[in-house]
Parts: structure tokens; sequence; C-alpha cells
């Protein structure tokens, strides 16, 4: 069964707001649309203690409370907060759902094989909402409609066991329930008060007095359908971007371009694997006075190609000269959209181009050194870095499969990115205070990022090490570890 989980931040929009004004949760505070029904919606828990109500009316809570402050709803707030949350949710599950009033939802199924229990992924969710200055009550359950209701009784966190969530309905309330006024009066007149007696009706029953909210209603207690379903590629996907940090201050157009070329290859390639076109390119160049210049780039048309891209970019140089040397260069995907058939038919093609010249490249080395020549580097799954690394024969349908993934860690970047050079034997040294004497010479410690722990494989000769990032006064950055076997010190690696 595919178990939903369900992540309830109570008082939403205040706890939005608060994110930026964290006293506002202190003073008596509520949101409500003076311009409707002026009701109020959620309330800071200063308000609560002095007798305010969500869904009391906004003069009413006034007269009770003349200091409460009455916020008007802010729809786009709450779009950015939701668009955080599911940004941080995705790097749990893939199925993703928001119902815009602080409640979250998870489809489950699956992630048996990534977390231990439904009660880690419970707590990986408050984790990563907690980052974002949102705390949250999770439940997990059969149906999301019961996760909903147990999360906002949770205290953190609650399990609702397979096949026990009639148990939980008849401990809802029937103003859980989402009726409106009619509605409710008609179950108060039959005796109804709790979520399982409603459910408990004949079929059809509701839906024959109330109409679609009747009906809406049935669907919703017995599981056909759901409060929010979790749907796919809901979460906001972060732009492509790509940036280089330039060693030697650049003015020339050539060079520039050369530079340029290099990022908008990254991008486009990673726009083609997830089979988006770019409609618009922000560049932000970073200049050696210290200022910044920023551009926008608009194909004619959606491009799924380099070339339209960097003839507008060498425009763009031609015409605005850069008035200091160039010293960073950023461009990001801002604006995406769906390839036309066309470009989606010369992608295939061209994949199929690529796919057929790799095979006769493949089939022509085999024949000529054997089968073994052709290998592709893979990561093993073990804790020893130098263990990492193994060669298995390459083979066009396995290059197929990891293309897309490979296509993606390789044009995407967000940040001034190095490569490291690992010593394949660790060559010991002496590590003392804040001097690392290597073969070749000594030089200071200038910073040191860890210790980070590795240890395992005790079937075999098993090992432990603290490894750490030196950045030495030569200007080298080097990775090491220490054996906390015997305490002696090792290069690893050295970035470059």
């Amino acid at each position: 069964m595919d178990r939903i989980a369900c992540a309830f931040i109570a008082r939403y929009e205040l706890m939005l707001r608060a994110r930026r004004e964290p006293e506002l949760l202190a003073r008596p505070a509520a949101v409500a649309d003076l311009a409707g029904p002026g009701r109020l919606g959620a309330c800071s828990p200063a308000a609560e203690a002095l007798g305010v109500r969500p869904g009391q009316l906004a003069a009413s809570a006034r007269a009770r409370v003349p200091e409460l402050e009455v916020l008007a709803p802010d729809p786009a707030l709450v779009e950015e907060g939701d668009r955080d949350v599911l940004r941080a949710l995705d790097r749990i599950a893939p199925r993703l759902d928001s119902d815009r009033r602080g409640a979250f939802f998870l489809g489950l199924g699956g992630l048996e094989r990534l977390y231990v229990d439904e009660a880690e992924i419970a707590a990986r969710v408050r984790e990563a909402l907690a980052a974002i200055g949102l705390p949250a009550r999770v439940a997990v359950a059969d149906q999301a409609f019961t996760a909903w209701v147990a999360a906002r009784r949770a205290h953190p966190v609650r399990i609702v066991p397979a096949g026990r969530d009639a148990a939980v309905l008849s401990a809802i309330p029937l103003a859980d329930l989402p009726l409106g006024d009619r509605g409710a009066e008609l179950c108060a007149l039959l005796g109804l008060d709790d979520a399982a007696s409603v459910a408990a009706l004949p079929p059809g029953e509701l839906a024959r007095r109330l109409g679609r909210e009747g009906a809406e209603l049935e669907k919703m207690l017995a599981g056909s359908r759901p409060v929010a379903w979790p749907r796919e590629k809901m979460a906001p996907v972060d732009p492509e971007r790509a940036a280089l940090d330039v060693d030697l201050p650049v003015d020339d157009l050539e060079p520039l371009l050369f530079l340029g070329k290099s990022l908008v290859d990254r991008i486009i390639a990673g726009l083609v694997a997830q089979r988006r076109a770019l409609v618009e390119m922000a560049i932000r160049a970073r200049l050696d006075d210290g200022s910044e210049v920023a551009h926008v780039l608009r194909p004619a048309e959606p491009a799924v190609e380099a070339r339209p891209v960097l003839d507008l970019f060498r425009l763009w140089l031609e015409q605005q000269p850069m008035a200091a040397p160039v010293v960073a260069l950023e461009m990001t995907a801002a604006a995406t959209a769906v390839p036309s058939a066309r470009q989606l038919s010369l992608l295939a093609q061209r994949e199929e181009r690529e796919a057929e010249a790799l095979g006769k490249a493949i089939a022509r080395l085999s024949a000529a050194f054997g089968a073994e020549c052709a290998v592709r580097p893979v990561l093993v799954e073990t804790y020893r870095p130098e263990a990492r690394l193994k060669w298995e024969r390459f083979s066009v349908e396995t290059e197929n499969r990891q293309q897309a993934a490979g296509n993606r860690q390789q044009a995407t970047g967000d940040g001034w990115a190095s490569m490291m050079m690992r010593i394949a034997e660790p060559e010991e040294i002496e590590w003392q205070g804040d001097v690392v004497r290597r073969t070749g010479g000594s030089a200071r410690v200038i910073t040191i990022d860890g210790p980070h722990r590795a240890s395992g494989e005790w079937w075999a000769e098993g090992f432990d090490r603290s490894y750490f990032w030196l950045g030495l006064s030569d200007g080298t950055l080097v990775w090491v570890y220490r054996d906390e076997r015997d305490g002696r010190a090792y290069l690893h690696g050295v970035a470059d």
C-alpha cells in the first residue's frame, strides 16, 4: 500500500511572516481578509492566550482584544513558502502536494529501500522543515485525510498502523470535517458528532442531501479521493546554473566568448537531459573593480542548442564592452519551456546518431585490442575512499541508462568548483600544530575543515580515519587523514 505522510505547520501564514519578523508571534496578531467575511485565520500564541480563536469575526475579536493586530492575507508569501517547503521535502520524497494552508503530503511508496522505517522519514521531514524555520507535526497513515487529521494532533510525530485509519476517524470531531454551515447543521440534527459516524451513513445519503459537498465528503471519508493526493513533479526544480571563477582577469572578446561557451554548453546539456528548452538566460559578470554587470538573453524561440544563445552573447559583448576585466562569470536558465515536437524529434535523432557512433567506436576498439580494453569507471559502495573506484567493461546499453544522470551531474553547479587529484598511495606526512611537513618542504596550516570520521570493514583488516581539508600557506588545498589507530597522518589528495 502506498502510505502517505502529512507535515502540518500550525499557524502557517503567521509562521512564514515570523521567519522575517520573529517578534510577531509574541504580539497579539491574526490573519483575516477584511474585504471578505472578516473571519480570523491563523492566530499568534499571544492572541490565543487572550481568548482570540480562528474563525471569530475580526470585529468581535478586536472588541475583546483592542490591541489585536489584524494582517491581510499575503498570497505571494504563501506561494513563496510553499516553494521553500516543497523544495526542502523534495530531497526526501519525489511525490509531493500541498493544500496551501500549511499541510504538505508525501507519497511514501518505494521509499522503504532508502529509510529504515516510517518514523525515520517523519524525523527527516521535521528536520528539513526546521532547517528553514518552520516547525512541523508529522503523521503517517493509509489515507491523506487521516494523515492530515493525525498530524494536527501529533506531538510531534504519529504513525497510524496500516489498516487502522478507521479507528482514527472515530476520534475526529465533526468540526474538523470540511463542511459548510448547511452540512454541519444537518449532521448535528442527525446526531452525528464525529467522522466515523458520518462515514457510517448509507452510501449516497450525504450526496442526496447536500449535493456536491456531500458527495465530496463521502469520497474523502471512503479514501477514494484524498484531501491532496501526491502528484509527481510538483516540487519546484532549482534552475540550471553554471559559473566560472577566472584566475586572470579577462577583457578581450574571444576569451570571454570561450568562457561563455563552456557555461552555455553545460546549461543546455542539463536542460536537454530534462527535456526542457531555454527561454531566458540571466548573466552575471563580476568585474575586477568590484562591480557587477547583469544582462538577460532571450532567444527568438526556446533553444535546445547553444548556437543561438552564443550568438546573442557575442552581440551583447560587442555592443556593450565591459568597463573592467571580468573575474567571474555566472549564467542561469531563468526561464524554460517544453520543446516543440520538432525540437524533440531532432533531439531524439541526435541521440540515436551519437549512440550509433559510440557503438561503432567501441566495436572497432574491441576488434583491435580485445573486449577488455573498453572499460569505464564506476563508484563502489564503501567507506574507504581509495576503494570507491573500480573499472567495469563498457557497453553502449549501460552508458545510455546512466547518461541522463551523468549529464545532469556534470552540467550543474551552484558555485565555483574545483577538481581533486587523489594520490593513489597515501603519502605519510608530519602534521604538528599548525605546520605540515611533507616531501619537498613544509607549510603552515591556514584553515581546517574537519574532522570527518570514516571507519569500517572490520571483517577485513579494518580502518579508522579522521579526514581534514587543510588550506596551506603556499596556496594549496590538501586532503589529509589521521589514522586513529596509530596517530599517523597521511596526504590523500590535492585540490587543483
